[in-house]
């Protein structure tokens, strides 16, 4: 989403490449011994920085104490990053900034300007607490610096200008009553933004970048306790540098379900096996295994040395020694040469979640990998949970918006279980064939989703599907 906004504004190509891990290897800090300078900031002009809402469909924006802008120019071959701060804020709305330079940065030099400094981070406008003050107000701009004078160490070129738009949305059922929503996906154009706000809302804030023409869906995900809502328009346009307020009168598309249709002919569990709700862990479970090896509440031990948390047999934890179909190197069932998905008995889902229900096979979790027809956006706090893991969100036509959210429950693997809160892996039902002690697993973390083939004998989640009617 950063990408886009940046484009937009025509950034150089060197900045608009910039992802949070991009940033802190491409753009190189200034020292302390660097040069100290100060500039004057127009005030801002409305709507930008949401502080209040006037009520009659303006915003209030000023500039505050202690923002921070990212003052990007060149040196040579690098490309270096200053941290301007504003300092001071008179009396008419303008604002003094701080920043320090190279001290090899000559007078004249270009460079692009990025308000707020932490919008380097996509993740910062992709994901938005809904809130009206905490919206990032996202402006670009270009200047001069100029080391010569000090006091007025840069010059606008081209004024801070914002590079999306601030929206109200109002979320109504078709009977105009509320719909009191813990998060809200809102696809627009290419681009899809999450608000998650520390307790359901039926009002939210959010900045969109613009667009022309293009079709946008909001969508209001469900789960087993509530229901789930889309909204659909096939032509919208709006401004960059406006305020929109507008009421959704959202269609219902599943009421309580246990799943959802991703538009991929299958029904997509809302949680995990063994899970209460979609940001629980849920259970772990062996490949091939249809219960977990440790005891009643110890699912989530981070290290667990002892035997008496762990099943009759199953004292080793996730490891070959534990494993029902074999040893690591000769197996007495799911050989390579017999079946290579799991057959129903086998099968986690199936036997937990009941007859209809199974795992996904490695197709079908490569077919929701795909970024031609799903989003996958990371998230830090799933509807105000804490819990970290990936929303995947569905492109295809007549679904779009809808979403599952795979928490990262990390893995078993012995008695210890490892990456939660970082990684995700979720077995498939796919045997690897070629080399039978390993299976067809999902897995991704905050960068990217992918699939990998792990050894049966570690503990996996697990996401129940059905076929479509």
């Amino acid at each position: 989403m950063m990408k886009k906004l940046i484009a937009l504004a025509a950034l150089s190509l060197t900045l608009a490449a910039c992802s949070k891990s991009e940033t802190e290897e491409q753009l190189l800090p200034v020292e302390n011994k660097g040069i100290t300078l100060t500039a004057t900031l127009a005030p801002k002009d409305a709507p930008t920085k949401a502080l209040a809402d006037n009520g009659d469909g303006k915003l209030t924006a000023s500039w505050a104490v202690g923002e921070t802008l990212a003052i990007v120019y060149k040196l040579l071959n690098d490309d270096y990053l200053a941290v301007a701060s504003v300092v001071s804020v008179d009396a008419s709305g303008a604002a003094t900034i701080e920043f320090t330079v190279d001290p090899s940065t000559p007078d004249g030099t270009d460079c692009e300007i990025l308000y707020p400094s932490t919008a380097l981070d996509e993740s910062t406008i992709v994901f938005q607490s809904g809130d009206l003050n905490t919206i990032p107000d996202v402006r670009y701009g270009m200047g001069v610096i100029s080391p010569a004078t000090p006091d007025a160490g840069l010059t606008l070129t081209m004024p801070l200008t914002p590079l999306g738009s601030i929206f109200k949305f109002t979320l109504q059922d078709e009977d105009g009553s509320a719909i009191m929503a813990k998060s809200l996906v809102v696809a627009a154009n290419t681009d899809t933004f999450v608000a998650t706000p520390s307790a359901a809302t039926s009002e939210y804030y959010l900045l969109l970048p613009a667009i022309s023409g293009e079709a946008m869906t909001v969508s209001v995900p469900g789960d087993k306790g509530t229901s789930s809502y889309r909204f659909f328009r096939a032509d919208v346009t709006f401004e960059a540098g406006k305020y929109y307020r507008s009421t959704l009168k959202m269609t219902l598309q599943s009421e309580a379900a246990d799943y959802v249709a991703m538009g991929d002919g299958l029904k997509w569990a809302v949680r995990n096996v063994g899970a209460d709700k979609p940001e629980d862990y849920g259970d772990y479970f062996a490949w091939g295994e249809v219960e977990p090896y440790y005891r009643a509440g110890h699912a989530y031990d981070e290290e667990n040395t002892g035997t008496a948390n762990w099943k009759d047999g199953k004292a080793d934890g996730y490891s070959w020694p534990s494993y029902q179909w074999g040893d690591g190197s000769t197996f007495s069932k799911y050989t390579g040469s017999d079946d290579s998905v799991l057959q129903p008995a086998d099968d986690a889902a199936t036997q937990n979640m009941g007859s209809g229900w199974r795992m996904p096979t490695q197709e079908e979790w490569k077919a929701l990998l795909s970024e031609f027809s799903f989003y996958w956006v990371w998230v830090e706090n799933f509807n105000g949970s804490g819990r970290k893991g990936s929303l995947v969100i569905s492109r295809k036509a007549g679904y779009e918006g809808n979403s599952i959210f795979l928490p990262a429950a990390g893995h078993r693997e012995g008695r210890n279980l490892s990456m939660a809160g970082i990684n995700g892996y979720y077995w498939s039902s796919s045997l690897y064939t070629e080399y039978p002690d390993k299976a067809c697993s999902a897995y991704f973390q905050s960068e990217y989703p992918s699939w990998r083939y792990s050894d049966r004998s570690f503990g996996h989640s697990v996401r129940g599907i059905r076929k479509a009617e």
